[in-house]
C-alpha cells in the first residue's frame, strides 16, 4: 500500500487531507466524514472509515473491510484504520 491519504470532511463542507498522524491528532474535531485514499498495484483504492451520511455500526465496517480479498492490498484495513473506525462510528 502507497500514499496513504486521509480525506476528512467536516459539518461544514470543508475537506481536508491528512496523513496518519495529523488525523490522529483531530479525531476530536467536528467530522462528517473520513476516506482513507491508497495507491496499491498502480490503482488508487477509496475507504469510507466513517460518515454521517450511513448508519454502519464500526463492527460493520470492520467486518465488511476484512473480508475483502487480497486484490485491494494485503493490509487494507490497518490498526490505526480500526481505531478510527471505532472512535467515531
Amino acid at each position: 500500500m502507497e500514499n496513504v491519504i486521509y480525506e476528512v470532511e467536516d459539518h461544514d463542507g470543508v475537506m481536508k487531507k491528512m496523513d496518519k498522524r495529523t488525523l490522529k491528532d483531530s479525531l476530536d474535531d467536528d467530522i462528517q466524514s473520513v476516506k482513507k485514499t491508497y495507491r496499491y498495484n498502480e490503482k488508487t483504492y477509496i475507504m469510507t472509515l466513517f460518515s454521517t451520511e450511513h448508519n454502519f455500526s464500526s463492527h460493520e465496517y470492520i467486518e465488511h473491510y476484512r473480508s475483502l480479498p487480497d486484490f485491494y492490498g494485503k493490509d487494507v484495513l490497518s490498526e490505526f484504520d480500526i481505531s478510527v473506525i471505532k472512535k467515531l462510528n
